[in-house]
């Protein structure tokens, strides 16, 4: 089967660099299909779960005593068995289901994918354009302060600590990866530098080059 030639911008982001406001607004302007929460809708379906159930568990890898904790809360060894009230799903499940997700839906569109190791995952896609979104934490602090309309520096900064070590954790036990290597992405924008709005321009440029190699390729072909 030939490969697909659909045109994939992956994303990742750190929280409140911008990023998934960018994603997004790529996306519309390019007239892809934006992914986010429909990977994870279609992730509780492949589970049978609620997307309630599973939400917090995303971008996350538990650690050896989470995973202990949630296994004694369906009873010790030792204990009769008692009927949980909800499936147990466990972070390889929902990170495997996500997968297939990404890959099938990359497969049928021209897409914009948030986060969830998409760039790794479709790494040998050949219309895959690669891109991480950060900004200094001093910037991101007071950028989520004003999301969160919060004056608490001290909870804030720990917000966005724990998010970035949840997802250089998750990078690194799901995908064997660096989050934070440069040459795990085709272009790295900091965007307390550019801005949110030359940030889009150049990722767009980004694409268009894609695109453009792509069609040549295609015409060539067709010679």
């Amino acid at each position: 089967m030939e490969p697909s030639k659909n045109i994939i911008i992956a994303i990742s982001r750190q929280i409140a660099s911008g990023g998934s406001f960018i994603a997004q607004s790529v996306s519309r302007r390019l007239c892809f299909k934006y992914l986010d929460r429909d990977i994870l809708y279609g992730a509780a379906e492949t589970l049978g779960v609620d997307m309630s159930d599973i939400s917090g568990m995303e971008e996350k890898s538990s650690g050896f005593l989470e995973n202990i904790i949630r296994f004694f809360s369906f009873g010790t060894p030792e204990s009769a068995y008692i009927v949980p009230a909800r499936r147990p799903v466990y972070d390889r499940d929902l990170f495997n289901a996500e997968s297939a997700i990404i890959r099938k839906l990359a497969a049928e569109n021209d897409c914009v994918i948030l986060g969830r190791g998409g760039a790794h995952l479709l790494r040998d896609h050949p219309g895959l354009v690669k891109i991480f979104i950060h900004a200094p934490r001093k910037e991101r602090i007071r950028r989520l302060m004003d999301i969160r309309k919060s004056d608490d520096c001290k909870k804030i900064a720990a917000e966005i600590d724990e998010s970035d070590e949840n997802r250089r954790k998750f990078m690194l036990d799901m995908l064997g990866i660096d989050w934070n290597d440069a040459r795990n992405h085709h272009l790295c924008i900091d965007t307390s530098a550019t801005g949110l709005a030359e940030a889009e321009e150049m990722i767009l440029k980004l694409a268009g080059e894609k695109i453009r190699r792509i069609r040549d390729e295609k015409i060539c072909n067709r010679s």
